[in-house]
């Protein structure tokens, strides 16, 4: 089952907690948990995400004007992300 969490804050420590709590589940792969990062938690540090698949919404980065470290989507790329997900989580 493929997984995307959309983080919406930055830092948002029970998003991050929560999703590495999940990467540590037997049925869980890093290919099928996904990160999005929109709105203010293209700010996330990098520290807080070592080791998750992390994906950025270019548009919130360049209006923030930050360079993530993370590959970036545009919203063609994060409608395909949705639908190719099994479950959506929203923080």
């Amino acid at each position: 089952m493929k997984t995307l969490h959309i983080i919406r804050e930055k830092d948002h420590a029970l998003a991050i907690s929560t999703v590495r709590d999940q990467t540590k589940l037997p049925h869980v792969s890093e290919n099928n948990l996904t990160v999005l990062l929109i709105h203010d938690a293209v700010l996330t540090t990098e520290d807080r995400l070592n080791g998750l698949r992390i994906m950025v919404l270019k548009d919130d980065a360049a209006a923030r004007a930050v360079e993530p470290p993370y590959p970036s989507v545009d919203y063609d790329g994060m409608l395909k992300l949705i639908f190719d997900s099994d479950k959506v989580i929203c923080w």
